[in-house]
């Protein structure tokens, strides 16, 4: 931007060496994940191996991705912004509170009814139905996925409440609202 005196003013969303409050969140955030796995992954060497063996595959299976979500933390805080224009993804959450009031009081909206919606589906139609369904529909019309690639992670998803859930950690699923009703 430039002021009346026509000196360079850089633009403090521009600036580089500046840590956001969205860094400060989202680092407190990753602190606090990466402490969970490590106590529970700790503390699961004192279980019976079957109550021990679903939150090792979770702390396995999500180390990975919390570990590329600090580099890619990393590597957003040490590089200089190009532009003030934020780009949304799927689970664009954020800890932003410099918006429009209207737009963040959406976007909480949202997220809370779509996490509204996946717990009453579970409990009316089942696991085995809801989540791959809300996978679905959450990619589809709220991240704007095309419809293939939404129906792929949706049968992924199922595939893993099946065989990793069901045959090989034999789960106890609990019985929907709608079957209890059939009987």
């Amino acid at each position: 931007m430039i002021d009346d005196s026509d000196n360079f003013v850089p633009d403090p969303e521009l600036r580089t060496g500046t840590v956001t409050l969205e860094v400060i969140g989202e680092t407190i955030l990753l602190l606090f994940v990466a402490g969970l796995f490590t106590a529970m992954f700790i503390e699961s060497f004192s279980w019976p191996l079957g109550a021990s063996l679903a939150p090792r595959i979770a702390i396995i299976g999500g180390t990975p991705f919390l570990l590329l979500r600090v580099a890619h933390l990393v590597r957003v805080s040490l590089r200089r912004r190009q532009t003030n224009v934020a780009v949304s993804q799927i689970m664009d959450a954020g800890f932003r509170i410099d918006g429009d009031p209207q737009v963040v009081r959406q976007r909480l909206l949202r997220g809370i009814a779509a996490i509204v919606a996946l717990y009453v589906g579970i409990w009316v139609i089942g696991f085995h139905i809801m989540v791959p369904l809300w996978v679905f529909v959450y990619m589809y019309f709220i991240g704007k996925a095309r419809f293939i690639w939404a129906a792929v992670w949706s049968l992924i998803f199922a595939a893993v409440i099946i065989w990793v859930y069901g045959k090989l950690l034999l789960t106890l699923w609990h019985d929907p609202l709608v079957f209890r009703l059939i009987d």
